[in-house]
């Protein structure tokens, strides 16, 4: 079979295959990315969405997991701060007070918490992270700054 490989896994783990009796194979014949759809003219959902993709690519970067987001806040880095909103002007960016960004990482964790549970090794799709991985550990994930 030929498909994207969210849609292999789908059907590996629908024809309830073991992982290893159906194997996706590691080569790229093609590359297409998938995104979010929003309703067009919906500006204000569309840059929510942008800036939570980019917030929670950010927070794996910086080392905010859902785990330790609570601690993290006397961190005494600014970048962190002001993602998690302890240094006001995050909200802003999405009309939202400043601590939405703290609320979206303890809901459902950072990016590499997301993939890992919903499409990766602890979910029944079972996928690499592969390019889904963060810029500097060989992926193509980097964010959109939040200002």
């Amino acid at each position: 079979m030929s498909a994207e490989e969210t849609e292999l896994a789908r059907l590996r783990a629908g024809s309830r295959e073991q992982v290893g009796d159906a194997v996706i194979l590691p080569e790229v014949i093609g590359m297409q990315p998938i995104s979010v759809v929003v309703r067009s003219r919906d500006l204000n959902w569309l840059t929510l969405i942008n800036a939570t993709i980019s917030l929670l690519i950010d927070a794996e970067a910086l080392g905010i997991s859902s785990d330790n987001v609570e601690r993290m806040e006397a961190v005494n880095d600014p970048e962190i701060r002001y993602l998690l909103g302890v240094t006001p002007g995050i909200g802003t960016v999405v009309s939202l007070d400043d601590r939405w960004g703290e609320r979206v990482i303890k809901s459902v964790g950072n990016y590499g918490e997301m993939f890992k549970r919903d499409l990766g090794t602890n979910s029944p799709l079972s996928l690499q992270r592969g390019l889904n991985e963060l810029w500097n550990r060989g992926g193509l994930l980097y964010s959109q700054p939040l200002r």
